[in-house]
């Protein structure tokens, strides 16, 4: 298997398992407890699982100068606190279509400062999904007789911005991880969600949120555990592995499939079927998936 569809497949076997995230994401907030809390999990599971791993198998890659994990403890204000307390909370206050497909203006912003931050240079046909993928945005936020929902809680779309920022953030920073050296990716990912237990520490206790730990029931406990691992591990595993082999802005746009894997489950498990625009929205995203896979399949296999 080629470079290219290597990473094309992993990205978009990561927004497979994203789509988990939505789901779960749905029912903790209907069960009544509070997401810090399990975002709190999430962050604490991820180090506990990859801390071991790099400390007996990659110790090396633990030691990284100070300079970079002050820059890292700056930067997990945004990802993956903001990343992750943001995306959650946007599901919680907004419904589970217009709350992903808001997510995926990330590709666009990955495209804007992809050539800034990782020295890749986005193709005219990466310009042309982004625009696709914002469209699929504009589509989420009309009603089914296509006229503006001013219903739209607003809180949902500033965390929804807030984790925005943190994912194109995140995807940019680990590219520039291959592009240009520094640390390994996985260094990042460890050190990332390491301080994030501080951020999100300080988020539950300025907001008096630690009662809530009490309310954690066995089925609370499994819908933060498995989307843990399925979506946070294994899924950010393939998305830095896809790092590796295509640039960010086709990473970002192929994971775009966390959009019909979010809504399809969130559909059937819960009866919250996506409206007309809701759906010509995926099919923006699915277009542009299309349009940048096809356009780096025929970059490195050109006709001969």
């Amino acid at each position: 298997m080629n470079r290219t569809l290597k990473g094309i497949l992993f990205a978009g076997l990561t927004g497979v398992f994203w789509g988990l995230t939505t789901l779960a994401t749905k029912l903790i907030g209907k069960a009544g407890v509070a997401i810090s809390t399990a975002v709190f999990f999430r962050m604490v599971i991820v180090v506990a699982c990859v801390g071991p791993w790099l400390l007996f198998c990659h110790r090396d890659q633990l030691r990284i100068p100070w300079r970079y994990f002050f820059r890292i403890f700056i930067f997990s204000v945004l990802g993956p606190t903001g990343l992750y307390l943001g995306f959650m909370l946007s599901i919680v206050y907004l419904n589970a279509a217009t709350a992903l497909v808001l997510h995926y203006t990330y590709p666009m912003l990955t495209v804007l400062c992809s050539s800034l931050v990782t020295g890749d240079r986005p193709g005219k046909w990466d310009y042309a999904g982004a625009l696709l993928v914002t469209l699929g945005v504009l589509c989420s936020v009309l009603t089914p007789q296509w006229t503006l929902d001013t219903n739209i809680d607003v809180r949902g779309i500033i965390w929804g911005v807030v984790a925005v920022i943190g994912l194109a953030g995140q995807t940019l920073l680990v590219r520039a991880t291959v592009t240009k050296g520094g640390m390994s990716r996985w260094a990042f990912f460890f050190y990332s969600h390491l301080c994030a237990v501080f951020w999100i520490s300080l988020y539950i206790t300025l907001t008096g949120e630690w009662g809530e730990f009490a309310e954690i029931t066995p089925h609370i406990a499994m819908l933060i555990l498995v989307p843990t691992i399925l979506g946070c591990l294994i899924g950010y595993i393939l998305y830095y592995s896809s790092l590796q082999y295509v640039p960010a802005s086709v990473t970002s746009l192929m994971a775009s499939l966390e959009i019909v894997s979010g809504v399809a489950l969130t559909a059937v498990f819960m009866g919250a079927r996506p409206s007309v625009p809701e759906i010509c929205g995926c099919a923006c995203i699915f277009t542009a998936i299309a349009l940048v896979s096809l356009s780096r399949m025929h970059i490195h296999h050109p006709r001969a």
